[in-house]
């Protein structure tokens, strides 16, 4: 595991994989493997329930660049890889909501190209019931967003579009 951990936290090729973690095929296979059998998503859920529940909770995106080597995954379609075309090149995005602390409750993962909103629907599904009140920008201020969550009692934090006509109140 720690493997893995130091190629993909510095951005190593896995032929660089340092000796003292073994064969770096080894390691490539594992990631795969344990990333095709949920190993990884069940350590993040794991560890997510760990920490205190948090009644604040904040919701953005942040780029991911792919690398020029993912081009020919994009045309083959074979299954999703969640890769978009923008001006940027190949990227995806990555939604995250993060408790009042910074660290992260739930993740979602969407094409570049995609909006804020679409990746907004799965994550906001699924908050923990203690959540009270929801922070966000202005790429995330929906009407539907707004409504779903003021039936769960749960406060909408997010600033109105400029070009908006009625603006309802924020903190």
């Amino acid at each position: 595991m720690s493997g893995i951990v130091k190629v993909i936290c510095s951005g190593l090729q896995w032929k660089d994989a340092p000796e003292a973690y073994g064969p770096h095929k080894t390691l490539y296979n594992r990631c795969i493997r344990w990333s095709r059998l949920g190993v990884f998503d069940r350590i993040f859920v794991a560890l997510t329930e760990q920490a205190d529940r948090s009644k604040c909770l904040m919701i953005d995106a942040t780029h991911l660049d792919a690398c020029r080597t993912s081009a020919p995954l994009l045309k083959k379609r074979a299954f999703p890889r969640h890769i978009g075309q923008t001006k940027g090149g190949l990227t995806s995005k990555l939604h995250a909501v993060c408790d009042d602390q910074g660290r992260p409750v739930r993740l979602h993962l969407t094409a570049g190209q995609a909006c804020d909103l679409r990746g907004a629907d799965g994550l906001l599904a699924d908050l923990p019931d203690e959540t009270e009140e929801v922070i966000g920008d202005r790429g995330y201020y929906s009407n539907q967003i707004r409504l779903s969550l003021a039936k769960r009692t749960i406060t909408a934090c997010i600033p109105p579009k400029k070009n908006q006509k009625s603006k309802p109140p924020y903190n």
